[in-house]
């Protein structure tokens, strides 16, 4: 059965009528009778698509408990048609209907979906099973809410859910709303094993919303068809962005879902598969010509993915942003809960990807995975193979001619902690590809591959290879750059980390560096700039950072304002070839004070130790005036400063007294009065503020 064909026939029908007047609900029940006077309570309708078939604009069909052995097209003579269980409009009960596919769509020439419904619809509370394309096919701006969609299948993509906006858009201002539902034990053979979302942007702006569902222990693949090129692509979810001009838009907000054990499989062809719960992509079809953005979990309201497999990437999530020429597309993972999952060759928790490759320079490209708990999963890649692992996050960026102002590629917030990679990077695997001439005909343009890693607490992860050589490296994280010719720069920023008890085979525990700078076809050779700064290392394996890197020539390495402590012993902070020297370029080796969290306590070395020239201004007061090292510094969640005016090393009644000298001065008033010391919050000032930070300090000391 042709989606395509289906939907714009769908379509066809909402038009062709004028709006009802009225509305009318329609009731069915098991023992009811078709006939023309069908549909009120006393007399409800034997079958739903025959109560269907006799509502118009704005009318509802409500259905009594029971089995339903029918397979339905909610497409009213125009407008709106709510589908729903009686036992839902009368007291939320979900489940009191099942919808049952079996012997009527699916098997043979006729296998389709159990539920069609079209633009601005809604169907809620059933229990919807056993169709032989998908359970539910929903096209427009359509509601599906409130049901159970479970042990559907199909022989191409969508097993549980398909819904797609585009041109199935009739009317600006709607939107698509999947919410509340479970999708359960759904498979698939391509892609979307639980559900497909095809959010594309074509005339009238697509907006998508899918919150509040549990998608679990649903399949996706493997795919049997050896020309599969692509992979397969989300077990739980996959959602697809696109536009056709650049006035189109799309946007998807996913939000406090349970998306929990489901599995994407390799296609046989051997190509990859990711997102073992779920795969999103900007730009697959329509160019991506327009603004795509869409967002997985926000703070306070994040998802929960747990326990999914990827054969390939990302076994939890994989993001992929990917723009068109002009394109402005945005990919934000934020507040979510990532767990347990697998990545059969990289990405355990989060793979993120972002492509750019746009001669014009107008499109922009933006991956922000920030504030999510990563803990727990695996990257199972072969430490011989090409994968570049990432037992929590495997971020990739690869510019082709394109500028690096175009391109945001940030990990920042997240807790990574006791994941493992049998290959690199056991919390984290970064990988910055640029390229100027990526033809090969000798034609250059600037490009530009930065990868931010800022604000991160990455913890108790381990790169090791149980089976092998021994050759995994990077317990924490494992870092390079790729540059191919003079006008390209690949670019890893490290800032404000906490890198604390890591494992590996072999290289850094803490963080492994490597920089490779190649020659395009003009043998210009490309730059690799590496940047680690205002980070905590401490107790890793082996080295606290290292790696194959080797400064000079067009490959540098700035390494400033670190605290690196006891890593692989009292000698080993640093690899040689990194030329870092402690006590120079702000670097110390101080026990780092860390508490049970790894956040540093209040007479930690690390406090107002970092860069003089970062900002402070997001530190709650007193702060010193100077950023902290770690993965709270320059946050509002760092450690405060010991309100010590007379730096005794203890909060007391002689810092009152000396604050109640001052009390009232103002340093252009009152200079003479005034005093700096007592002045915590440097406002200028010695007034109420500054006594309350003595009074919330006081009594407290550092040795």
């Amino acid at each position: 059965m042709n989606r395509s064909r289906l939907a714009a026939a769908a379509a066809g029908v909402l038009v062709s009528a004028g709006a009802s007047l009225a509305a009318t609900t329609y009731f069915v029940a098991t023992n009811g009778t078709d006939n023309d006077n069908c549909g009120t309570s006393p007399a409800p309708c034997r079958h739903i698509q025959f109560a269907i078939e006799k509502a118009v604009d704005g009318d509802t069909v409500r259905v009594r408990n029971g089995t339903y052995n029918e397979c339905l097209l909610v497409s009213p003579s125009a407008g709106q048609l709510t589908v729903e269980t009686d036992a839902f409009a009368q007291n939320g009960t979900a489940n009191a209907v099942t919808l049952d596919g079996t012997g009527v769509c699916d098997t043979g020439p006729n296998a389709g979906p159990v539920v069609i419904i079209v633009d601005r619809s809604t169907i809620r509370g059933f229990k919807i099973q056993h169709g032989g394309d998908g359970g539910v096919w929903g096209f427009g701006a359509v509601a599906i809410t409130n049901n159970t969609i479970t042990l559907n299948s199909t022989p191409t993509f969508a097993g549980g859910l398909y819904a797609a906006t585009g041109a199935n858009i009739l009317y600006a201002d709607t939107k698509l709303q999947i919410k509340s539902n479970t999708i359960v034990s759904n498979t698939s053979v391509s892609d979307g094993g639980g559900a497909y979302v095809f959010a594309a942007g074509a005339g009238h702006p697509s907006v998508v919303e899918i919150t509040d569902n549990i998608i679990r222990t649903n399949t996706a693949g493997p795919d049997p068809d050896l020309n599969n090129i692509f992979g397969t692509f989300g077990g739980g979810l996959t959602v697809l962005t696109g536009t056709d001009t650049s006035d189109d838009s799309s946007s998807v907000i996913i939000t406090r879902n349970t998306i929990e054990g489901n599995t994407v499989n390799n296609p046989a062809s051997g190509y990859g598969s990711y997102g073992g719960g779920v795969f999103l992509a900007t730009g697959i079809y329509y160019g991506g010509y327009g603004t795509e953005t869409i967002s997985v979990g926000e703070v306070g309201d994040g998802n929960s993915v747990l326990t999914n497999t990827a054969g390939g990437y990302g076994g939890g999530i994989s993001a992929n942003v990917q723009p068109g020429l002009g394109g402005q597309h945005a990919i934000h993972v934020a507040g979510n809960s990532v767990s347990a999952n697998t990545g059969g060759r990289g990405g355990g928790g989060i793979h993120g990807f972002v492509l750019a490759e746009d001669p014009d320079n107008n499109g922009t490209a933006d991956l922000k995975i920030q504030d999510n708990a990563v803990t727990g999963n695996q990257a199972l890649s072969l430490s011989n193979s090409d994968n570049l692992g990432g037992g929590g996050i495997f971020g990739e960026l690869f510019c082709r001619k394109t500028p690096g102002d175009n391109i945001t590629f940030e990990i920042e917030r997240n807790t990574i902690q006791l994941n493992d990679a049998s290959s690199l990077g056991g919390g984290a695997s970064l990988f910055a590809y640029a390229d100027d001439d990526p033809d090969g005909n000798g034609a250059i343009a600037p490009a530009g591959a930065k990868i931010v890693f800022r604000n991160n607490l990455v913890s108790q992860n381990e790169a090791l290879d149980p089976g092998g050589p021994g050759t995994a490296r990077g317990g924490g994280v494992w870092a390079a750059g790729r540059a191919f010719g003079d006008q390209a720069e690949a670019t890893i920023d490290l800032d404000f980390l906490t890198v604390v008890g890591n494992h590996t085979d072999q290289g850094a525990g803490g963080i492994e560096l490597e920089a490779y700078p190649e020659q395009d076809s003009n043998l210009t050779l490309g730059a690799v700039s590496i940047e680690l700064t205002n980070s905590i290392l401490a107790n890793n394996d082996s080295f606290g950072a290292g790696g194959p890197i080797a400064p000079g020539g067009t490959v540098s390495v700035d390494i400033r304002y670190n605290d690196a402590f006891q890593n692989g012993g009292p000698t080993a902070n640093w690899e040689s070839n990194l030329g870092v020297t402690t006590g120079t370029n702000g670097n110390i080796s101080v026990d780092p004070g860390l508490d049970s969290l790894f956040n540093p306590q209040l007479c930690s070395a690390t406090i107002d130790a970092g860069d003089p020239a970062a900002s402070v201004d997001d530190e709650p007061q007193p702060n010193g005036g100077i950023v902290n090292m770690g993965h709270l510094g320059g946050t509002s969640n760092a450690t405060r400063t010991l309100p010590d005016a007379t730096g005794d090393g203890v909060v007391d009644g002689i810092d009152v007294l000396r604050l109640a000298v001052a009390f009232g001065a103002d340093a252009l008033l009152t200079p003479l009065r005034y005093d700096a010391a007592v002045d915590f919050d440097a406002d200028g000032k010695n007034d109420g503020t500054d006594l309350s930070y003595l009074a919330s300090l006081y009594s407290r000391s550092c040795p």
